[in-house]
């Protein structure tokens, strides 16, 4: 029995933590051992956002921002001249960092709050908290700060189905009937933004990518600058409503049907055919 009760408690902790040899290093050094940043340069070693960031920006030269970083798996494999992260609650070692990385310990909110308006990047990258009216605040922040002709990539925003929809973990799990140790996605309510994204904002192309593996929405914004100005203003304009669709409505047959849906390989060619990125 306590053998059993060691295992539970060793599986909680490596679904918070990560591997399990990482896990039970932590275990035993009482929490005080961080997972150090590596540098990545294997593409078996890539997961699949570092993988479509990788391929979108052909390896260039490149400014890259990340926000909610979790233990770093993206960040540390993502191949761009200068990165930086942003999570309160880093799972790695933010004080020992690869070279061309830094890292802000603190909300994104904070983060952006105390940006210039001069600071923008490239590409950035959107995997924070599984909460609509956060990840809408995210989007509107990153319009300010990102290049014009530059891309968003957005995490979350196609759940599995409606019950990982669900914008409460908790109730989420219960309502499954499973514990989170036991692997099941769950996504929030972040696909709420997919109306604003189309129906609202007028700077940025989207592309939905459902296959191989985990559904990402990514955004291509204008080379205008005063487009992508336009849709800071107009996010900012939306009322208190403009988050109140249900998930039925968003993934109506008919809203389906509008949505340019792509496997990667495919979206890959098709971004190379438009002269968007390079082969």
């Amino acid at each position: 029995m306590k053998i059993n009760k060691k295992l539970k408690s060793l599986r909680r902790f490596r679904s918070e933590q990560g591997s399990l040899g990482y896990a039970i290093l932590r275990k035993l050094s009482r929490g005080r051992l961080k997972r150090q940043l590596l540098i990545r340069t294997d593409p078996k070693l890539f997961n699949h956002s570092a993988r479509r960031i990788n391929r979108v920006m052909s390896n260039r030269e490149f400014s890259y921002l990340e926000i909610g970083v979790a233990q770093g798996t993206t960040l540390q494999s993502v191949n761009s001249k200068e990165k930086h992260g942003v999570d309160p609650n880093p799972l790695f070692n933010v004080k020992r960092l690869p070279e061309n990385t830094s890292f802000d310990y603190m909300t994104s909110d904070a983060y952006f709050k105390i940006q210039p308006s001069n600071v923008k990047f490239d590409f950035i990258f959107l995997d924070g908290l599984h909460e609509s009216n956060q990840l809408l605040r995210d989007l509107h922040n990153s319009l300010k700060h990102v290049k014009p002709g530059g891309w968003i990539l957005v995490d979350d925003v196609i759940p599995s189905d409606s019950i990982s929809a669900f914008p409460d973990i908790d109730e989420s799990y219960s309502m499954r009937g499973v514990t989170p140790i036991e692997g099941f996605p769950w996504h929030g309510d972040c696909y709420k933004i997919l109306p604003i994204v189309f129906n609202t904002l007028k700077s940025v192309e989207p592309f939905i990518i459902i296959y191989p593996d985990n559904p990402q929405l990514l955004l291509r914004t204008s080379n205008n600058q005063h487009e992508i100005n336009d849709d800071v203003k107009a996010i900012t304009e939306l009322d208190s409503s403009s988050l109140n669709f249900q998930y039925h409505e968003v993934f109506s047959r008919e809203n389906i049907s509008r949505y340019p849906i792509y496997i990667e390989e495919i979206l890959i060619n098709d971004l190379i055919n438009k002269s968007l990125i390079k082969a």
